[in-house]
């Protein structure tokens, strides 16, 4: 009896410790690869701020936009891009990583360095430029 009983809680500790690693995964690989905005789907989350979109322009991706005014919010956030394209949009800040978006998917991009004007660039076209006038 006591084998049987040490068997099952034995499978059973297994099993749990499974699905904390398969739930924890996403969630920790998230949080260590953007630092500087965090993704999200839902647009109850998104809080009031500027929003940009990356577009296909003339067969090259683009901003939406060109130059985007934003205060900085009491949570450090200052503006919105959303990836409306089909392909995987790096956008980098004069050479330094800032977010990954999937197609359709939203980023949130906050500022901690203050007010000034920062540039954005896409991966995909080096002269699809957005200025960020951050106030």
């Amino acid at each position: 009896m006591k084998k049987n009983h040490m068997l099952r809680t034995l499978i059973l500790s297994s099993v749990l410790a499974i699905l904390a690693i398969m739930l924890m995964t996403p969630i920790a690989s998230a949080h260590t690869s953007i630092s500087t905005s965090r993704v999200v789907t839902a647009t109850s989350e998104i809080p009031a701020i500027p929003n940009v979109n990356i577009v296909v322009r003339n067969h090259r991706y683009a901003f939406s936009q060109s130059a985007l005014q934003c205060k900085i919010q009491r949570s450090g956030l200052c503006l919105r891009i959303t990836n409306l394209t089909n392909k995987v949009q790096e956008v980098d800040n004069l050479g330094h990583f800032v977010v990954v978006l999937q197609p359709g998917r939203v980023g949130l991009i906050s500022v901690s360095t203050g007010p000034g004007t920062y540039p954005l660039n896409l991966a995909t076209n080096n002269q699809a430029t957005l200025d960020v006038v951050v106030s």
